[in-house]
C-alpha cells in the first residue's frame, strides 16, 4: 500500500517541505516508486507511492489542480473506476485520465463531499480547498486503508501510522486510559480511539471536515438491514451468490503485475483462487495471472493445511508456492511496539510475513486472499433466532429435525436455546446471563483483572459503542452482523494486517470483506448460510466445478496455537518480572499472579490471550522494567525484512 502525511497549520507557523519529507521517510517502504511532496505557506502533504495497476504507473501525488483551487494526496485503489468514469462524464465533467486519483478529484467536483457515496474500493484521501479554507478527508467503508490524525488549536495532522505523528512536537504522549484498559481485557469497543490521548483514527466509512478550528465527522455509509433476497429455488440463490461473489473477484484483481493469493486450503481463500482462475480462463480477470502461495505447517499436525492447498492447484493444474510460516522471538514483538507505540500484534498474523516477503521478491504488488469469510459466509446458526423472531414455525421444525438428525435431539435443543431463544432475550437479561457465564469460567484476565472502575469504564464504552443503524433491523439476529462492523478488535486487526502487507511492499485485497459481500451476507435468508454437517452451504455449492471435492467437503479448521508455544513462557515470565508496572496500569495483583500460574499449568490456554496483550500494552507505554542489553535497536529495526 502507498503511505500518506500532511500537516494543517492555523497558527502564525508555516509548514516546510523538510516536516513533510521527514515524516514520509519514516515510511519510505511505503514509497518504493516514489516519494512527494507539495507545499502551500500553512498546508503541506506527502505521498508514499506503490504502483499496483496499470493506471497508477501514471499517477503522481499529491494530485494539485491550480485552476481549482485543489490538492488531493490518497492512499487507495478505486474498483468502479470504469462505472464511475462513464457517471462523471454523462454529467458533462471531464476526465483528463483514468487514475484513480484524477477520478475521485473529478468525483468531488461533481458531488461535493457526497462523492463517497460514489466511490467503492479501499481508501483514505484527504483533500484541501484553498479557496475556502477547507479540508476534506474520507476513509473507505470497511476501513481498509489506515487513518490517524491529531487535532489541537493550531494544527491538524494525518499520517497512515500512528507513530509517525508521535514525532511532531505538538503530540504528547498522554495515554488514553479508557482504550488502554480495553487493551488490557482484550475487549474492545471503541474504533476511534488508540493508546494516546492525543491521536484518533478516523472510523471506517466515516467523513471528516475541517474549517479553521472546527472540526466535523459524519458517517456516510451503513449496511442496507431491510434489504432482503427472495428467489423461487436454492438454484436462483446459488447463481445470484456467484454473480456477486465473481464481480467482487474481478474488480478487485486489476494489477499490472501478476496478482499473487493465498491459498491456505480452507474454503475462503481457495475460492478466491479458483474463482480467478476461473475468470482468468473467461478473459476477465484483470490482471496478467495469478498465483497461489500457502504456509507450510508441515511440522505441525494442528496446523498443516499444506496437503488441502495442494489439492486446489493440483486440480486447477497451477504450481503452488509453498513458505514456512515467520517465528520471531517475544524481544522481536516489544521492540516493535515500543517502537511504534502500538500494543496490537499477535503471532497469527506475523506467522504470514515470509509469505509476503517472498511474493514482493517475486515482483507481485498485489496479494489477495479470504479474509473476511468466517465473519460473512458462515455464522448461519442465526437462522433460529430469523425464523423464531418471523414465526415461521413450519421451516424452523424442519431446520432443527434435520439438526436432530445429524447431532442429536439435545444438541438440536441446544442450538434453539443457544442461537434462537437466548439472543431474543431484553438486553437487561442478557447482561447478567453474560456476566454469569463469565464469572463460571474463572478466568483471571478480561475484564477480572482489572482494577476498581475498569469493568465499569468497559460497560461504559460498550454502551456508548452500541447503537441501532439509522433503518433499524429487519429482525434482532442482524444485530450479529452490525456488531462485527463496530467490533473494535475486528477494526484492529484488518489494521494490523493491512500494515504487515504495506511493510512486505504489497497491496492486501480481502473481496469477503467488502461492501457487495457484506450486504449480500446480510440480505440472504441466514439458514442459506446455515448446514448440518458442513457449514457454509451455499458457498459450497457455488464452488462446485472450480475446487476438488475434498475441500468442498472439508470440515475441518487448522488451529494456530503453535505461533504462541515458543514465546508463552517468555511472556509470562516477564510479566511475571513486571508486577509492579502491570499494578501501575491499573491492575490486580492477585489475578495477575492466577493468571500466570494458570499459563503455567496450561500452557497456550485461556489466559494466553490476556497475558500476550499486558506484554504488548507494557512495551508500547514504555512500562517495561530494564530489560538489560539487547542486540537490536528498536529504532532502527527494519520490519519490512524480518
Amino acid at each position: 500500500m502507498s503511505g500518506i502525511v500532511g500537516l494543517v497549520r492555523y497558527d502564525q507557523q508555516g509548514v516546510t517541505r523538510n516536516q513533510i519529507e521527514s515524516l514520509l521517510q519514516q515510511m519510505a517502504y511505503r514509497g518504493p516508486d516514489g516519494m512527494h511532496c507539495w507545499v502551500d505557506g500553512q498546508v503541506g502533504f506527502g505521498h508514499a507511492m506503490l504502483h499496483t495497476t496499470p493506471e497508477s504507473l501514471h499517477e503522481v501525488q499529491p494530485l494539485h489542480v491550480p485552476e481549482r483551487n485543489l490538492t488531493l494526496v490518497m492512499d487507495g485503489r478505486l474498483d468502479n473506476g470504469l462505472e464511475l468514469r462513464g457517471r462523471i462524464l454523462s454529467l458533462g465533467m471531464s476526465v483528463p485520465r483514468l487514475t484513480d486519483a484524477d477520478l475521485v478529484l473529478a468525483a468531488y467536483l461533481v458531488w461535493g463531499e457526497a462523492c463517497v457515496d460514489h466511490l467503492e474500493g479501499d481508501f483514505a484521501l484527504v483533500l484541501w480547498d484553498s479557496s475556502s479554507q477547507r479540508l476534506f478527508c474520507a476513509r473507505d467503508r470497511i476501513g481498509h486503508r489506515p487513518f490517524y490524525y491529531h487535532h489541537s488549536d493550531g494544527l491538524f495532522a494525518f499520517a497512515s501510522e500512528l507513530h509517525l505523528l508521535l514525532t511532531l512536537p505538538e503530540v504528547s504522549r498522554r495515554p488514553d486510559t479508557v482504550y488502554r484498559t480495553e487493551h488490557l481485557a482484550t475487549e474492545w469497543h471503541s474504533r476511534e480511539r488508540t493508546l494516546w490521548a492525543d491521536i484518533k483514527r478516523l472510523p471506517a466509512a466515516h467523513i471528516l471536515s475541517l474549517r479553521g478550528c472546527e472540526l466535523e465527522k459524519k458517517e456516510y455509509w451503513q449496511p442496507d438491514f431491510n434489504a432482503q433476497l427472495y428467489y423461487p429455488s436454492y438454484e436462483d440463490y446459488v447463481e445470484h451468490y456467484r454473480e456477486v461473489h465473481d464481480t467482487t473477484v474481478q474488480r478487485m484483481s486489476r494489477s499490472h503485475k501478476p496478482l499473487a493469493c493465498t491459498v491456505s486450503g480452507g474454503l475462503d481463500s481457495s475460492a478466491i483462487f479458483a474463482t480467478s482462475k476461473w475468470l482468468e480462463g473467461q478473459g476477465r480477470l484483470r490482471a496478467p495471472g495469478v498465483q497461489a502461495y500457502t504456509l507450510d505447517f508441515s511440522h505441525d499436525e494442528d496446523a498443516n493445511e499444506l496437503a488441502y492447498a495442494r489439492a486446489v492447484t493440483d486440480y486447477l493444474g497451477c504450481e503452488l508456492n509453498a513458505v514456512l510460516p515467520s517465528d520471531y522471538p517475544l524481544d522481536w514483538y516489544l521492540q516493535r511496539a515500543e517502537h511504534r507505540a502500538e500494543a496490537y500484534c499477535i503471532p497469527t498474523s506475523t506467522m504470514s510475513n515470509k509469505l509476503r516477503q517472498q511474493v514482493a521478491s517475486g515482483g507481485n504488488r498485489a496479494l489477495i486472499g479470504g479474509l473476511g469469510g468466517d465473519q460473512w459466509l458462515g455464522f448461519g446458526e442465526n437462522c433460529y433466532m430469523e425464523l423464531l423472531a418471523n414465526r415461521q414455525w413450519r421451516s424452523l421444525h424442519s431446520i432443527w429435525r434435520e439438526d436432530a438428525k445429524a447431532r442429536g435431539a439435545a444438541r438440536a435443543g441446544y442450538y434453539i436455546a443457544r442461537y434462537g431463544l437466548v439472543p431474543l432475550l431484553p438486553r437487561v437479561i442478557k447482561r447478567p446471563l453474560q456476566r454469569w457465564r463469565d464469572n463460571r469460567e474463572h478466568l483471571a484476565t478480561g475484564r477480572h483483572w482489572l482494577g476498581p472502575g475498569g469493568a465499569d469504564s468497559l460497560e461504559r464504552g460498550a454502551q456508548m459503542a452500541w447503537r441501532k443503524p439509522r433503518n433499524g433491523f429487519r429482525w434482532a439476529g442482524q444485530q450479529a452482523d452490525w456488531s462485527r462492523l463496530l467490533n473494535g478488535r475486528v477494526a484492529n486487526g484488518l489494521e494490523m494486517t493491512q500494515q504487515f502487507t504495506a511493510e512486505a511492499g504489497l497491496e492486501l485485497r480481502s473481496p469477503y470483506w467488502s461492501e457487495a459481500m457484506i450486504q449480500l451476507s446480510i440480505s440472504l435468508p441466514k439458514h442459506l448460510l446455515y448446514g448440518q454437517l458442513l457449514d457454509r452451504p451455499l458457498h459450497r455449492r457455488a464452488m462446485v466445478g472450480r475446487l476438488p471435492e475434498r475441500v468442498l467437503q472439508r470440515d475441518s479448521k487448522a488451529e494456530f496455537s503453535v505461533t504462541y508455544t515458543g514465546i508463552m513462557a517468555q511472556a509470562t515470565a516477564l510479566v511475571s518480572a513486571s508486577m509492579t508496572q502491570s499494578v501501575a496500569l491499573g491492575l490486580q495483583e492477585p489475578y495477575i499472579h492466577k493468571a500466570v500460574e494458570a499459563e503455567h499449568a496450561e500452557p497456550v490456554g485461556d489466559e494466553c490471550d490476556g497475558l500476550w496483550e499486558l506484554c504488548n500494552v507494557l512495551a508500547a507505554t514504555q512500562s517495561l522494567p530494564p530489560r538489560g542489553d539487547s542486540d537490536t535497536d528498536p529504532h532502527s529495526v527494519d520490519y519490512a525484512s524480518r
